[in-house]
């Protein structure tokens, strides 16, 4: 992810601003303005918003308080990602594949386990073993955001028992995500379907990212060519 991310910011140069947060969009003529918190502003003919759905309805609100209330009704559940490394001799189970999901008929704490030095080159240093646990979801997102130390120790006892891992890890790291992935809940489609009616009044305004039609990266990138297409027949 990473490097896709330097990827796109090496290739726009200084087009490029970050660490810019868009606090507001507003029509101006046949165009736009986008307002940042220090007051000042950016006019553009055009309009890509591909940030979380949570974060597009803040800035739209001004501009189109339905349109904003709409995409804010995709839930976020938080999820927590825990980072375990052992010794390999410490792990007696076979981890030399993508790792396991686990089903919600098997009453688990934990989401699944992916097994991040397998899948990934670079994950971990030689003679380790690089264990990636979700805790939370739309599942139990409450258990995401208890504290760090709990959550580690809950990954802990689970994997004692999937896994029959008993030594402590010699790594620990947690990463808690408050609003994580977005949800297609009942109604989605329908959801969308509003979305786009009241985006018609809107010209060169345009929704995209994995709020919407697709969750993955891989999602993300075919939607993105679809709607380079679509702007550029509409130009």
């Amino acid at each position: 992810m990473g490097e896709l991310v330097n990827a796109l910011r090496d290739f726009l140069g200084e087009r490029i601003r970050l660490g810019s947060k868009v606090q507001a969009i507003e029509r101006k003529g046949r165009g736009y303005v986008l307002f940042f918190p220090d007051g000042s502003g950016i006019e553009t003919d055009s309009v890509v918003m591909a940030s979380p759905s949570y974060a597009v309805s803040d800035m739209l609100r001004s501009m189109d308080r339905p349109l904003s209330n709409l995409v804010a009704e995709i839930p976020y559940p938080s999820l927590a990602v825990v980072c375990l490394g052992y010794r390999k001799e410490k792990i007696t189970a076979p981890v030399d594949a993508f790792g396991f999901l686990i089903p919600s008929g098997e009453k688990r704490k934990i989401l699944g386990t992916l097994y991040d030095s397998s899948i990934f080159p670079n994950r971990a240093p030689e003679g380790y073993v690089l264990l990636r646990s979700m805790v939370g979801g739309a599942r139990a997102s409450v258990l995401a955001r208890e504290n760090e130390s709990k959550i580690a120790d809950l990954v802990q006892s689970e994997l004692a028992t999937i896994m029959n891992i008993r030594s402590a890890p010699d790594f620990v790291k947690v990463y808690k995500h408050e609003m994580a992935i977005p949800q297609y809940t009942v109604g989605h489609l329908e959801r969308l379907r509003n979305i786009e009616s009241l985006l018609q009044k809107h010209k060169n305004l345009y929704l995209t990212g994995n709020a919407y039609r697709g969750i993955g990266v891989n999602d993300c990138v075919e939607n993105s060519l679809i709607l380079a297409e679509k702007m550029i027949e509409e130009s």
